[in-house]
């Protein structure tokens, strides 16, 4: 299972195309990551850049409906 969310969150490595003809040859490439990954992603390093302000934002919403319970 680790294995297979490891492959979901990188993504597949697709190598640069090379020109059989051409003398300059080009080394590494890209990865191509499905579009939850990509949100996922963009998630973590938010929350990561954002993580002061979130955190506070994310405790006042669970404190809001902890109050609202009584």
């Amino acid at each position: 299972m680790k294995e297979k969310i490891k492959r979901w969150y990188e993504g597949e490595f697709i190598p640069y195309e090379n020109d059989p003809n051409s003398a300059v040859f080009f080394v590494g490439g890209n990865h191509k990551r499905h579009w939850t990954a990509k949100l996922s992603r963009w998630a973590i390093e938010f929350y990561m850049r954002e993580w002061k302000w979130t955190l506070g934002a994310v405790g006042a919403v669970i404190g809001a409906l902890v109050y609202r319970k009584f």
